[in-house]
């Protein structure tokens, strides 16, 4: 048989991508790959030793053995013709992350929100555990900057992915969905059915001696659980659930609430340093995971406390715009009417009586056209809304889906202090000509909004803190 030795990873530079291409090359494969620009994945893979090269070109696969690729790319790319002409075996992204979790036991986390978080958490308890997990996750820990790590463990913790579909390459042994929600319906034919069926494969295909971590705050997964034949651990606010959490209270570092579970004799209070009442539910999650490795409760208790949360997911930042305006800046990633009204409602909790000033950035013309009418009404709980250029995610324009389309329908409601800003360039001087002392700035999106975030922080790092 021949021995694979160069694995080449089209489109390296995606926070998927990079994660398993930094376990292979740790691993001892030689890994190569490519993207159209350099980013922070980039820099920290060339640091590990993996030859990338910007821009895509057929040269760059000479010595490739297998091709890996992310399903951002399509069949046009260069390399990809150059790979199939050759007959190099072309993997996807999910396939390959799969097939490395084929040697240990699967940790897969799956819902449309808050997987990135739970992950982490997963990952971030198993090693407070000394059990030195390998894991790839969609998104930086702030402990280490690290999306992946290859442990000498046997448990192999992923995020599975159901934007494309993808999840269904997974057979882990333990499976987590934290919700079940309209998003990404293009890939399942544009139908929810279809999506819930995909979910329901994901959840059932575990082997007989696993079992699936389930939110029941969800209703399309309560809907689901007597369709489910296998062990199930249920978590939600509700009591009946196998953990329960309630009294949640937002503090100035970060949540308190309590938890029961009767099966396992809990009740107790917990603290995280991490915001957003959301992460109550994740940290259940996490906790029926470390229940059924057998992890000493107080190990997973003391685990998610020291949690510190990962990059982009409600970050807090004080800055001093100037000697007269100090504000708070928030930069999360959530890019969804859920996930946007969840946050702006923890904020409400945590700064009661400061004005909220938003700047989000719409991800994908096809999720703006299919959720309208909910982006409008999430939009409309900020006190002041800038809206950005949609980021197309490689697709065309939708008709009605456009930045002038969501403040149009803004200002229609009554919702005033609603603005279009069409060039990123001039973001920057509009905010100076509109924040106040003690406001809090929202920042949102999972397209540029990162960048320009970090750039905005940058541009008065002075403060920043």
């Amino acid at each position: 048989m021949k021995k694979i030795n160069r694995i080449h990873f089209i489109g390296i530079g995606g926070i998927g991508m990079s994660g398993i291409a930094e376990v292979m090359q740790n691993q001892g494969y030689d890994v190569s790959g490519s993207d159209q620009s350099s980013n922070d994945n980039v820099k920290q893979l060339r640091e590990i030793g993996c030859d990338i090269s910007i821009g895509h070109d057929e040269k760059n696969i000479k010595d490739a053995d297998v091709v890996v690729v992310s399903s951002a790319i399509n069949d046009q790319n260069p390399e990809i013709r150059a790979a199939k002409d050759k007959g190099v075996p072309i993997v996807p992204r999910a396939e390959m992350l799969s097939e490395l979790m084929r040697f240990k036991n699967g940790i897969a986390v799956s819902g449309t929100h808050g997987k990135t978080t739970t992950t982490s958490m997963i990952a971030h308890m198993l090693d407070c555990a000394n059990l030195s997990p390998t894991y790839v996750i969609g998104g930086r820990l702030r402990k280490n900057d690290k999306n992946a790590h290859l442990g000498d463990g046997e448990y192999f913790v992923v995020e599975a992915d159901e934007s494309d579909g993808s999840f269904l390459y997974f057979h882990p042994t333990i499976s987590i969905v934290t919700n079940i929600d309209h998003d990404h319906l293009g890939v399942y034919e544009n139908r929810f059915d279809n999506l819930v069926a995909a979910f329901k494969r994901f959840i059932s295909d575990v082997p007989f001696y696993g079992c699936s971590v389930l939110c029941v705050e969800d209703e399309t997964i309560r809907q689901l659980l007597p369709e489910i034949h296998r062990r199930v651990y249920t978590y939600g606010y509700d009591e009946s659930a196998t953990l329960s959490c309630g009294d949640i209270r937002q503090g100035n570092s970060g949540i308190e609430f309590s938890i029961k579970s009767e099966q396992f004799e809990i009740n107790t209070i917990l603290k995280l340093g991490v915001f957003g009442d959301y992460n109550a539910l994740n940290a259940l999650a996490c906790i029926c995971v470390g229940l059924e490795l057998g992890i000493e409760k107080d190990v997973i208790f003391s685990s998610l406390q020291s949690f510190s949360g990962i990059s982009r997911r409600f970050n807090i930042y004080t800055i001093n715009l100037d000697e007269k305006r100090k504000i708070t800046v928030i930069d999360d990633y959530g890019h969804h009417p859920t996930e946007m009204a969840s946050v702006i409602s923890s904020l409400r909790n945590l700064y009661p009586d400061r004005r909220i000033v938003f700047v989000f950035e719409p991800h994908r013309y096809s999720r703006v056209s299919a959720l309208f009418d909910d982006f409008v009404e999430t939009l409309s709980l900020a006190d002041y809304r800038l809206i950005l250029p949609v980021y197309p995610a490689g697709e065309e324009m939708i008709s009605g889906a456009s930045t002038a389309d969501l403040c149009a329908a803004l200002r229609d409601m009554g919702v005033n202090n609603t603005h279009g800003v069409h060039e990123v360039s001039s973001l920057f001087r509009v905010l100076d000509g509109m924040l106040e002392n003690n406001d809090v700035l929202l920042m949102m999106g999972a397209g540029s909004a990162g960048s320009i975030a970090a750039d905005f922080l940058s541009e008065y790092s002075g403060g920043a803190g």
